[in-house]
């Protein structure tokens, strides 16, 4: 489910860095950084998003051809997604 929610939160973006993604994704749903990193690693390797490296400094945060026809999918169940964050998190604060 986090994986949709930060799917749904890249969308057709270009994001200038993952660093200052993690930090908003953090603020918005505080879902931990280290959960985020792992989540944004886990799209990569199955070729859903693609982001910086050391080898390719300076690429931008973003969804892959495969990521946006996914996300088209998972449009359509946005609001349910949103609802769940809203759930889990509002009981903890």
């Amino acid at each position: 489910m986090k994986e949709e929610l930060i799917v749904l939160e890249i969308d057709k973006d270009k994001i200038d860095s993952a660093s200052m993604f993690v930090e908003y994704m953090y603020q918005s749903y505080n879902i931990s950084k280290s959960t985020l990193w792992h989540n944004l690693m886990m799209l990569k390797e199955k070729g859903v998003i693609d982001l910086a490296s050391k080898d390719t400094p300076g690429k931008p945060l973003m969804l892959t051809q495969y990521g946006l026809s996914l996300l088209s999918l998972i449009k359509s169940k946005k609001q349910d997604i949103l609802s769940q964050f809203s759930t889990d998190y509002s009981v903890m604060l």
